[in-house]
């Protein structure tokens, strides 16, 4: 996108929102604008070196703290994100279950069949694996992958409908409301 059509587009939504009012530029926009845009090297290379200069510091952090700034000013993105891929790789690695999930007395493990030492043959044969953990973990994950579509859901083109938008964004609301209510109960359960 080059800066006339960057300037058409904020033109066209500014005139949408208030069609009574009138666009003025400062006279250095037209400059500015030329700087954002050219490959020319007197503008690219201080955008360059600031954007390198703008990672190293964030790598810095990352490697003495733990965590850069950048993380931070978007927190609830950056823990969905982290919080969905760890739980994703716990879903994948898992090898057991909360004692909870187990059906019956006693002792059962996930992909075991065995209820517990007072069942018999008959209802271990008939129960199988009755641990649904994996499918609680998948749900807590798309629970925070719904988090951050929330995060990244906007209606400034109008491409769609506000009535398709809106239940898509309460359709989002209620699969990240099923995952905290699962990542709530299952909090402790969180384990290898």
């Amino acid at each position: 996108m080059d800066e006339k059509e960057l300037l058409s587009k904020i033109e066209g939504r500014f005139k949408e929102a208030h069609p009574d009012k009138e666009i003025l530029y400062a006279p250095q926009v037209g400059q500015d604008l030329k700087g954002l845009f050219s490959r020319n090297p007197l503008h690219a290379i201080p955008r360059w070196l600031g954007n390198a200069r703008y990672e190293i510091r964030m790598a810095w952090q990352r490697v003495f703290r733990g965590w850069s700034d950048d993380r931070v000013w978007g927190l609830h993105y950056a823990h969905s994100e982290e919080m969905r891929d760890k739980v994703r790789m716990l879903a994948q690695k898992t090898h057991g279950c909360p004692d909870r999930l187990c059906l019956g007395e006693g002792y059962h493990r996930c992909g075991d069949s065995t209820i517990g030492a007072s069942a018999d043959a008959e209802q271990r044969k008939k129960a199988g694996p009755k641990c649904e953990w994996k499918e609680i973990l998948t749900d807590i994950a798309d629970g925070f992958q719904a988090e951050i579509d929330i995060g990244n859901l906007t209606y400034m083109d109008g491409t769609e409908d506000r009535e398709m938008w809106t239940q898509r964004k309460l359709s989002l609301e209620a699969r990240a409301a099923r995952g905290w209510d699962l990542f709530r109960a299952y909090y402790r359960d969180l384990w290898d």
